[in-house]
């Protein structure tokens, strides 16, 4: 007999068969590999008809042994899924060879600005609320995106997501004062300065933003260990 869910995870999963537009599409299965319990289910959301995103689209949750504590993921299923990437969502890209899901995890959890709005923002501790908690969020991270409404004035700033692929990472430090320099500076492009970390692999910090001649920099205001520039 093999790996058995637990009594948790059997609640959750419980949760989700009355969910209005949620179909789980087959059992859950040990992924060894992910260390995690993973879910094929489809998703019908209220999209915007003719939009980007068909109404009823296949996913696959990640789900952890501790459940309902960690993380949850949901990504798009290879097969059936979105292949676009929006905003709050992973770089959704193929994947990992020999796994149906692709890498564009969803951002489900509470500083998802566009679903805070919605009135979802306690996410529940309960074993038979969390996971239809994150799949209804879904749905409605789905019907969002599909209106091109997933960011507004006003959210907070979100970094795209880009996948790296030579190995090095670029760091920024901003707080409300850099936020604040920002503002004052009027400027929307300049030149970036930083240094070059002995990190393996390797991290780019970067140290001030050059905004333009007679304009001060705006320095990032990095602890010990960050000083001098690489150029």
């Amino acid at each position: 007999m093999g790996k058995q869910p637990t009594d948790e995870i059997r609640a959750g999963l419980e949760s989700i068969t009355s969910l209005p537009g949620i179909v789980v599409l087959s059992r859950p299965e040990w992924s060894k590999a992910k260390q995690r319990w993973v879910i094929h289910c489809r998703i019908t959301a209220d999209v915007v008809a003719g939009g980007l995103i068909p109404p009823a689209t296949d996913w696959f949750v990640l789900v952890g042994e501790a459940y309902p504590y960690g993380s949850i993921g949901i990504y798009p299923a290879k097969e059936g899924g979105i292949t676009q990437t929006f905003p709050h969502q992973n770089y959704n890209g193929e994947g990992d060879d020999g796994q149906p899901w692709r890498s564009g995890k969803l951002c489900t959890w509470t500083d998802a600005a566009p679903l805070r709005r919605r009135g979802y923002d306690v996410e529940p501790a309960e074993p038979e609320q969390n996971l239809a908690w994150h799949l209804t969020r879904a749905q409605e991270w789905l019907k969002l995106a599909s209106a091109n409404e997933l960011t507004q004035i006003g959210d907070y700033y979100e970094l795209p997501y880009v996948p790296n692929r030579n190995g090095m990472s670029v760091a920024f430090c901003e707080g409300s004062s850099t936020i604040r320099q920002w503002q004052a500076s009027g400027k929307r492009h300049g030149i970036a300065r930083g240094k070059l970390l002995d990190t393996d692999p390797a991290i780019l910090a970067v140290t001030r933003f050059d905004t333009g001649q007679g304009r001060p920099a705006i320095e990032q205001e990095w602890g010990r260990g960050v000083s001098g520039e690489d150029g």
